[in-house]
């Protein structure tokens, strides 16, 4: 009786370890998604500080910028589609490939040129809803805010190296 319960014990092992993993992973998934709601929240909140925003304003803001970073998304994923499939093109060196790496680049330098179109369509529309003075507050913020949250990260990882 106890080689049975040791075998099965031994051949569950291994699934248990798994499921556990995998519980992991979701846990984790739904805490990065919880972290990222909550920096936007604060990224809003101070925006809405700094720029003095009202609520009707803030509401039109926050969909103009909603639907700017929907954009930006999509363009993104593009050029990072492109950007694949560079990578594997060139992992693979055949001379006869050259016109459509050419080609790839094009492309990929397209997708750029999108992506900096819809911000600086994306700024020239907040002229309809901020002032000057709160469109250039509002680039300060932002570009700070980013710079703050890739220090924390960065600092956050040579951290946890430094640990190992």
């Amino acid at each position: 009786m106890k080689k049975v319960l040791i075998i099965i014990i031994v051949l569950l092992l291994p699934a248990l370890m798994q499921a556990q993993e995998k519980g992991n992973e979701k846990r984790d998934r739904g805490d990065r998604a919880e972290r990222m709601r909550k920096m936007e929240q604060y990224e809003q909140a101070k925006l809405i500080e700094s720029l003095k925003l009202n609520e009707e304003t803030s509401i039109r803001f926050f969909s103009r910028r909603y639907e700017f970073h929907a954009k930006v998304k999509e363009l993104i994923d593009e050029r990072d589609g492109l950007i694949d499939k560079l990578e594997k093109e060139t992992a693979v060196s055949e001379k006869g490939k050259k016109n459509d790496l050419r080609e790839q680049i094009n492309l990929f330098l397209l997708q750029e040129e999108k992506i900096l179109k819809e911000k600086n369509a994306f700024i020239s529309s907040l002229k309809e809803i901020l002032s000057e003075e709160q469109i250039a507050k509002f680039l300060v913020v932002e570009n700070k805010f980013r710079h703050g949250v890739r220090d924390f990260i960065f600092k956050k990882e040579s951290r946890e190296k430094q640990k190992k």
